[in-house]
């Protein structure tokens, strides 16, 4: 039966009727109106889906800014929060840190500051989700209550995760965590954590308790130098002395430099022990000269990414003398610590570069795997800066 007629014997007026008995065109126009109806009425039903599709929507949204913003209650809400805040960053769990930062939140540690983006960014580039700390016991916690602010502070005796080769640090320090109303919760505006101890007395705390680190040689030094003629070399940030006193054994006389006294006198000890002559420094290498062509070879491993130190490095190297650096590379152009790809050969222009690369490897420092630079240099003769 056609569709039309079928329309017709479904309305109660005209159920009587044999369709047979009506004229062609009105049953053409009951058709035509009966069309637009159903089109009427389905147009009216995918609107009422859009329509409630929107509200669950706007429904997802506001319940997802009212989980955003932290409800706390209580100063037991307030410090539960905060470590779990502080635990987040540890797992690089971006996703869970985002959701709780303040738009104009602010992380300050060892005199730099990074905003919101530059801390997710880090976050969610992290190369191991590895937790940073694997342990961590809090005391002397303590919460001021200031109108829409809220600030938690408390010390805290961490040990690294992540570096299974060497054994964690060992650290010691106190977080300041300030929480700002937002709408009926709260966001986290800023965090800081400092070091309970200066630079040169974490340092002496780190090799003091041995570990964190490789005792061995750098490996970039031992191939690079495999064959070399021994002369006078500089080692920056010598450290404990693992790299001073390999080049010691192999005839080289060196001299290394460091701020931490206690690395110092190990490495004194070792050269004794190991009948080995190495000269040492305790000094700031920001503030120390380090001379006019004195020595054959500069290393700088996991000496930090001192840009500052380049031109001292440059002056105080002979002609034909090596600059042999390794340490961390930046994980991405926002990233605050580490060299850049491609700045040294830059920094090191009119040298012969003999290796520039960046790796993925095991440091001698901080974690079973990290991103690295690596990169030797020679002085020519031609190169007077």
């Amino acid at each position: 039966m056609p569709t039309h007629v079928q329309s017709i014997r479904s309305m109660p007026a005209l159920a009587s009727l044999d369709p047979a008995t009506i004229p062609p065109e009105v049953i053409a126009a009951l058709a035509e109106i009966t069309s637009s109806l159903e089109a009427l009425e389905a147009r009216r039903r995918q609107e009422a889906q859009a329509s409630t599709l929107l509200m669950m929507m706007m429904m997802m949204s506001s319940a997802h800014r009212q989980r955003a913003a932290v409800s706390l209650a209580s100063d037991a809400d307030v410090i539960q929060h905060s470590k779990d805040f502080i635990e987040a960053l540890d797992r690089a769990d971006d996703v869970a840190v985002a959701a709780v930062l303040a738009p104009g939140f602010v992380y300050f540690h060892a005199g730099r500051t990074s905003d919101r983006d530059t801390m997710l960014a880090r976050l969610a580039q992290r190369r191991t989700k590895v937790q940073f700390r694997t342990e961590r016991t809090w005391s002397d916690e303590c919460l001021v209550h200031r109108g829409d602010v809220l600030v938690f502070t408390s010390k805290a005796h961490e040990v690294q995760g992540g570096n299974e080769r060497h054994g964690g640090y060992i650290d010691d320090g106190m977080y300041l965590l300030q929480w700002a109303r937002c709408g009926d919760g709260w966001r986290v505006q800023l965090l800081t954590w400092q070091q309970g101890t200066t630079e040169r007395e974490w340092f002496n705390d780190t090799y003091r308790k041995n570990r964190g680190f490789s005792r061995e040689a750098n490996r970039l030094l031992i191939d690079t130098l495999d064959g070399a003629t021994p002369g006078v070399a500089l080692d920056l940030a010598t450290g404990q002395g693992r790299n001073a006193l390999y080049l010691a054994a192999q005839g080289w006389q060196v001299t290394g430099i460091d701020i931490s006294d206690e690395g110092l006198r190990i490495a004194r000890e070792q050269a004794v022990e190991r009948g080995l002559s190495i000269q040492t420094i305790h000094a700031d290498i920001d503030a120390w000269e380090l001379g006019e062509s004195r020595y054959d070879l500069v290393t700088m491993l996991y000496a930090g990414d001192h840009a500052q130190w380049i031109d001292k490095i440059k002056a105080s190297l002979r002609d034909g003398g090596l600059i042999i650096v390794e340490g961390w590379a930046k994980e991405s152009p926002g990233s605050p610590y580490g060299f850049s790809e491609g700045l040294l050969a830059t920094l090191f222009d009119g040298y012969e570069i003999l290796r520039d690369e960046t790796v993925v490897g095991a440091p001698d420092w901080a974690w079973d795997e990290a991103k690295l630079v690596r990169f030797v240099a020679r002085k020519t003769p031609a190169v007077t800066g």
